[in-house]
């Protein structure tokens, strides 16, 4: 292991032993839509993937509810790609250590969920999976929902990649915007094809037509443009989506907010300070923060550095400083469009706790009054551990922003005790860091 590399390991509390652990399996998950057929689909990717196809393993990972997602593992050689399942969209291939936040979230059928740091997609898509599957009658098939999943990344690269998969796992109700995430400031929708958000109709008084209610809209190629009345004031800052689908394109992206987002870098509008605040409900029920980071959990992506040299910036200590203030805006910005008793989940793949427990305790410090840290309900039997084993001596304190008194150190235990660490030597996965906090009011 080069200098450097041990240097920066040891400066961020990260234990080296966690890279000697061999990851001997890779995870995919069959959508719920293609579940009735699963021994099917498995047995034809024994098939496709061994003239043997005995001898070929592909194992059920019981340790996850199998009634949000269904998740196999298979040997780390095989190549899932080279499948007709995957072809066809019948599996998603992703690390099931990166499902965990989205278990963390309890997503329901009405949910709007909020993704920052969405590319390329994996997670908007599982989102979207579970959302649709859920229902209040068990014993009942799927039921309609209007929960929406919106993804937002800055790189368009990435995003098209997401695009490309929400396509292939029929995402219906969904949106991408490309976008900085530490500053986004798009309400949940209020539209969903001919459906209306009842507290939208109910809760604004009607206007007259008027050239600010007349949105021209596009949608296909193939059709002509339209014009919309809506009964209330639409954003006059509306921004396109990178994509969008069909049941999302009218949306009027209406005000959910009483505050500027992404930080006091601009004064609000005089529109945003007559129409802010009105619509809380407009604000997203759940939103995961899947942040920017140093991707030292990555083991993949480690053993690519090891093996091809490694990046200086990855070393620099002026870029991990960097990271953590766009982390604190990244978490900062999603907790602010979260709705009143919703759902943050703030994740990294990293083992280093300057990215992660500091960045939760800091903003737990600022939003004493409306943030609180929960335990994550049903991991009892997951392969993981509470709090990061990986910190040690050298590690640093608290940023010198939080201010070191009782109340602080009680976050911060309560910190340790209620997030959890997927790693190599625990899990047979990547990293991960996960971390799950209830907004109790709304903030202004």
């Amino acid at each position: 292991m080069e200098e450097k590399l041990r240097t920066f390991l040891e400066t961020n509390g990260i234990d080296p032993k966690e890279y000697e652990y061999p990851l001997n399996y890779r995870y995919f998950r069959i959508p719920h839509v293609h579940v009735k057929n699963a021994d099917r689909i498995i047995s034809q990717m024994k098939q496709d993937l061994s003239v043997d196809s005995e001898q070929v393993c592909i194992e059920l990972v019981e340790w996850f509810p199998i009634s949000l997602a269904r998740f196999y593992k298979v040997g780390k050689d095989l190549k899932l790609s080279h499948t007709k399942a995957y072809k066809s969209g019948e599996i998603h291939c992703m690390d099931i250590s990166s499902a965990v936040p989205l278990f963390s979230l309890e997503l329901q059928a009405s949910d709007n969920y909020l993704e920052l740091c969405c590319a390329p997609g994996s997670k908007l898509c599982l989102a979207y999976d579970i959302i649709t599957s859920r229902t209040n009658h068990p014993d009942e098939t799927q039921q309609k929902s209007t929960g929406t999943v919106t993804g937002v990344d800055i790189s368009q690269p990435r995003l098209q990649v997401a695009k490309s998969q929400m396509k292939k796992f029929k995402v219906e109700k969904g949106r991408l915007f490309c976008s900085d995430a530490a500053t986004f400031s798009v309400s949940a929708p209020s539209r969903l094809g001919s459906w209306t958000n009842p507290l939208v109709s109910t809760s604004i008084t009607p206007q007259k037509r008027t050239h600010s209610t007349t949105i021209t809209t596009s949608t296909d190629n193939d059709n002509k443009d339209s014009q919309t009345t809506l009964p209330y004031t639409p954003n006059p800052t509306k921004i396109a989506p990178y994509f969008a689908t069909k049941l999302l394109r009218n949306d009027p992206q209406l005000i959910a907010t009483a505050s500027p987002l992404g930080g006091d870098k601009t004064e609000p509008s005089e529109f945003t300070k007559k129409n802010a605040g009105s619509l809380p409900f407009l604000l997203y029920d759940k939103v995961l923060v899947d942040a920017e980071c140093t991707h030292d959990a990555s083991i993949s992506n480690m053993q690519r550095g090891e093996k091809e040299g490694w990046n200086e910036k990855f070393l620099d200590e002026e870029r991990v400083a960097g990271l953590e203030s766009l982390q604190r805006n990244l978490i900062e910005n999603g907790f602010k469009l979260l709705a009143k008793n919703g759902i943050l989940v703030y994740s990294t793949c990293s083992f280093s706790t300057r990215q992660n427990e500091d960045i939760v305790i800091w903003l737990l410090s600022k939003y004493k009054d409306s943030a609180v840290i929960e335990t994550i309900p049903g991991v009892s039997e997951f392969p993981c551990r509470n709090g990061n084993a990986a910190v040690n001596s050298n590690h640093r304190e608290a940023d010198d922003e939080i201010v070191h008194d009782e109340a602080v150190s009680s976050i911060r235990e309560e910190v340790f005790k209620k997030i959890l660490n997927f790693s190599p030597s625990v899990s047979e996965t990547s990293g991960m860091f996960i971390a799950r906090i209830r907004k109790t009011q709304n903030i202004i």
